[in-house]
């Protein structure tokens, strides 16, 4: 379904341009005759789920065939499935069912994106890189790269801004020491600054807030650069009483009204982290 998709999309955009004529069919391929799609968006491979996936493989069978293009006699690519062949190497298969189809590179490149979408996840990292690959190879605009992904251009954007940290930073997103969010208020930074505010962020647990508020003051006044996580965090905790003063006071004059109908109130109020709470209690007696 996501190829058929994707033709229909390509076939409207009318480029890049494809005069191949569709040859679909399924066989049974030696798994020594197929090799890696040169756009495979994975960077690296969880051993562990690799054997996982043997496991299963070797207990189930393949239940959903890998997709390749014919290269040339005997030589095929991987389109989906780079993870089922891997495993499948790691069994010792000699052949393994495959849906053989016509692609040229562009659709190669694109529909390898699209699969792992599908059925192996990419991190965030990943799917920027292949993004920029296809940007540059394809000399495409965001616009139309989403329009063959079936995303939206804003979406691109936002993944192609991480590219904009150090690799530093690009490390922290794929281990989720930081997200993705945290890693974008970096992005005015230089390379080095970004990676000492980034521990800053990590070891004080800043929220995005608190940490869009630390470059801020780190452009302001980088000097001062020790102090700066107190006074974001202070800033942060000011701007969030004055945005609660309204409500908190709404609540302790319904509690006075409450009150004048003779019914017992007691109420505690407390804040941590930016948090403020009130704990009513009515006596029943």
């Amino acid at each position: 379904m996501g190829i058929s998709f994707f033709r229909r999309k390509k076939q409207q955009q009318k480029e890049p341009e494809n005069k191949i004529e569709n040859r679909k069919y399924i066989d049974h391929l030696p798994v020594s005759q197929i090799k890696s799609n040169p756009f495979q968006p994975h960077e690296e491979f969880d051993q562990v789920m690799l054997e996982e996936l043997a496991n299963t493989m070797q207990s189930y069978g393949l239940l959903q065939p890998i997709v390749v293009r014919t290269l040339a006699e005997n030589s095929y690519e991987v389109i989906s499935g780079e993870h089922r062949i891997r495993a499948a190497k790691l069994l010792d298969w000699d052949k393994i069912p495959a849906i053989i189809d016509e692609f040229d590179d562009f659709q190669a490149a694109t529909l390898s994106i699209i699969g792992n979408f599908q059925t192996e996840p990419l991190n965030p990292i990943e799917e920027a890189k292949s993004y920029q690959r296809l940007l540059d190879k394809y000399d495409l605009t965001q616009i139309k790269l989403a329009n063959y992904l079936g995303k939206t251009q804003s979406y691109i954007s936002a993944k192609l801004s991480l590219l904009r940290v150090s690799p530093e930073i690009q490390n922290y997103v794929v281990t989720q020491k930081l997200t993705q969010n945290h890693a974008r208020t970096l992005i005015s930074l230089n390379g080095d600054q970004q990676n000492q505010l980034a521990q800053t962020i990590i070891e004080d647990n800043l929220t995005v807030e608190q940490s869009r508020q630390l470059v801020k003051d780190f452009l302001d006044h980088p000097q001062q650069a020790t102090n700066l996580y107190s006074k974001a965090k202070k800033n942060v905790q000011l701007k969030t009483a004055r945005n609660l003063k309204v409500p908190i006071n709404t609540i302790k004059k319904t509690i006075n009204l409450v009150e004048q109908t003779g019914t017992k109130v007691r109420y505690e109020e407390s804040e941590d982290s930016g948090n403020y709470k009130i704990v009513i209690e009515l006596d029943k007696g």
